[in-house]
């Protein structure tokens, strides 16, 4: 099985270096005889050869009034230099590298409104033909903001052109007898951001359209974020590469090929919670409380349906925390631990992420409540626990339990219950959307999964791996080009580096798979592996969630 590739994966990740971002000046016609200009940003993996889902995704970014040009192309140094947008950060060597989206940043010479906006998407396809046309995101601020919800409002053909929009304090007000209708229709995703105290642009215009296309049941339920703040910069905590609101990773999330589904309708209040001037400032992921912890009945058995799911959104405007149990399972016999998140993502479907402890959380061989609660101690389970989770993910988490005895002392058990809760969850999860991360035993029993099981995998993530190279488990990796990204810190007290140097050699040089591994190994740290790689509030470049986002089996 081939995996598509979406953005390139380094050896080691990092932001990017001083020459490895280009804004390219482009033209082109926007109505017959008039062109307009826009900046152009290619990431490395950009190819017009592309096809499928490796065909690159695309933001086209509005610009707010004081970037406005007269239609000349020395204008559009402007757009270089507005602080705290998309283009700035880009030009000024700040964006995430390995980030997927193709850029595109047009000028105008007055207000922007649809029929400026959307030639522009429409050409797409002619322009890039390695451009995915499945997944055009649009943002924009202040004026740019208002260009957004102008051009999502007119039709549904044309609001369909788009995936998701984020309109940062739009300066267009909302129509209550006309404006619901194309968006409502369309069923296009939104999250809208504004400052509660903007001398610019009210915040009640953001208001009036998000109770407005909620009041008319949009599906799924618009969000919004209301920062307290006299200021009118509500964008920079937003678009920062380091900001853990990360709209991009929740762009990925959708295309426009939008199945028709029922939504439980849900509301959004504003946040009380002040920003501040720096982009990694507002997160989703330590503002909200932490989630009520239960336990089912020790007699529960998975091979029952899974509970049925509501959506709800919190005081933030984010999604709002989900749920996190316990449940057990009798054939096989193991408990595990689950998260659901508090809403239904696009298309009707979880993605899937599985997670595989280490001989820390390892159960005495007795399948209880008690040992479970070993998971909580350290790495993905931990944030959860913890409240630190971003509630915008979309994964429906599964940390299973194993004894690392009774003959599974490198979790040989991995693959039985990896089956079973494909099964268990198979009516619920995208079937290729299915990750696994394990550290330590937890990710020597990825290696040991079967070719079957390995087929199903979008993406692998294995943490201080715990055994040396066995070709005929590296094979299984080989046949199936199974995107890859190992983790250690080099002075690992209880791992020999060999294990993930011998593991990304085989892979990458005796036989080199595509995408090409990703390998991060950190000079220091000790075990404090097994918390960076999950804490949630990693920036783009090194979020675990954004990278398994991009990919699909």
């Amino acid at each position: 099985m081939y995996k598509n590739i979406v953005f390139i994966v380094l050896i080691v990740t990092t932001l990017a270096s001083v020459n490895a971002l280009t804004l390219t000046d482009k033209s082109f016609f926007w109505a017959p005889g008039s062109t307009m200009w826009y900046l152009e940003y290619l990431p490395p993996t950009y190819s017009p050869t592309a096809t499928g889902s490796a065909k690159s995704p695309v933001i086209i970014f509005l610009h707010g009034a004081g970037e406005n040009g007269s239609g000349q192309k020395s204008d559009l140094v402007k757009l270089k230099n507005a602080g705290g947008s998309i283009p700035y950060y880009i030009n000024n060597n700040q964006w995430n590298v390995s980030s997927p989206f193709i850029v595109l940043a047009p000028q105008t010479w007055g207000w922007w409104d649809e029929p400026k906006v959307t030639p522009l998407a429409q050409q797409i396809a002619t322009l890039y033909p390695g451009a995915d046309t499945t997944r055009i995101y649009l943002t924009g601020l202040s004026q740019g903001g208002a260009g957004v919800w102008d051009s999502i409002r007119k039709t549904k053909a044309k609001t369909d052109l788009y995936a998701a929009a984020v309109p940062i304090c739009g300066a267009q007000n909302y129509v209550a007898s006309t404006d619901w209708q194309a968006p409502v229709q369309s069923g296009i995703p939104i999250w809208a951001f504004h400052n509660s105290n903007d001398p610019t642009v009210g915040v009640g215009n953001t208001n009036n359209w998000i109770a407005g296309l909620n009041g008319q049941g949009i599906c799924p339920t618009a969000l919004k974020t209301i920062f307290t703040s006299s200021s009118h910069d509500a964008w920079t905590a937003v678009y920062g590469p380091t900001s853990s609101i990360n709209i991009y990773a929740w762009f990925l999330q959708f295309t426009n090929q939008r199945p028709l589904a029922s939504c439980v309708t849900s509301t959004t209040s504003t946040t009380t919670a002040p920003p501040t001037t720096t982009v990694a400032a507002s997160t989703t992921s330590t503002t909200t409380a932490p989630p009520t912890t239960t336990v089912a009945a020790s007699t529960t058995s998975t091979t029952t349906a899974p509970p049925t799911t509501t959506t709800t959104t919190s005081t933030t405007g984010t999604p709002a925390y989900g749920t996190w149990q316990q449940k057990f399972s009798t054939s096989p016999s193991y408990g595990y631990w689950e998260y659901k998140p508090s809403f239904v993502p696009s298309g009707g479907k979880y993605p899937l992420l599985v997670f595989l402890h280490g001989s820390d959380a390892a159960s005495n061989g007795s399948v209880t409540s008690t040992e479970l609660n070993k998971l909580l101690v350290s790495s993905l389970p931990k944030f959860i626990n913890n409240g630190q989770w971003n509630p915008a993910y979309p994964f429906l988490v599964v940390a299973p339990q194993s004894d690392l005895v009774n003959g599974n002392y490198y979790w040989q058990n991995a693959e039985s219950i990896l089956t079973n809760i494909l099964s268990v969850y198979s009516s619920i999860i995208d079937p290729t959307r299915v990750y696994i991360t394990g550290q330590g035993r937890g990710a020597s029993g990825i290696t040991m999964l079967s070719a079957t099981n390995i087929n199903k995998l979008a993406a692998a993530h294995m943490v201080r791996i715990f055994n040396d190279i066995n070709p005929t488990y590296g094979s299984l990796f080989v046949s199936t080009n199974l995107p890859t990204w190992f983790y250690i810190n080099q002075d690992d007290p209880h791992v020999p580096l060999s294990y993930q140097n011998n593991w990304v050699n085989y892979l990458t040089t005796t036989n080199p798979i595509t995408p090409a591994v990703r390998s991060t190994s950190n000079p220091t740290g000790g075990l404090n592996s097994i918390n960076d790689a999950y804490n949630p509030a990693n920036p783009a470049a090194t979020n675990l969630y954004t990278w398994f986002l991009t990919y699909t089996n």
